[in-house]
């Protein structure tokens, strides 16, 4: 993260109260009012969260039979989960 975008956040959280500074060495713990405040902070989380979109990747089984070891098992193909399992001969 750039500096200036550092120091920047620990000012707002300075000027609330948030931060520990030498004259105030515990900070009192955040409350829901506080976001409110807290603006800056929240457009930097909001563009992090833009820039490093979180994506779900999920691999789903075109077949629903799995051999594992010696076990046959048969997966539900619309939830994947166990539905029987069996012994493999």
């Amino acid at each position: 993260m750039c500096l200036q975008v550092e120091k920047k956040i620990a000012d707002e959280l300075r000027e609330h109260g948030l931060l520990a500074v030498p004259d105030q060495p515990l900070p009192r713990g955040p409350d829901y009012a506080d976001l409110d405040k807290l603006t800056y902070l929240t457009c930097v989380i909001k563009e992090a969260m833009r820039v490093h979109t979180v994506r779900y990747h999920s691999q789903k089984s075109k077949r629903n039979v799995v051999t594992a070891s010696c076990y046959m098992l048969q997966l539900s193909t619309t939830t994947g989960h166990l539905v029987s399992m069996q012994v493999c001969q």
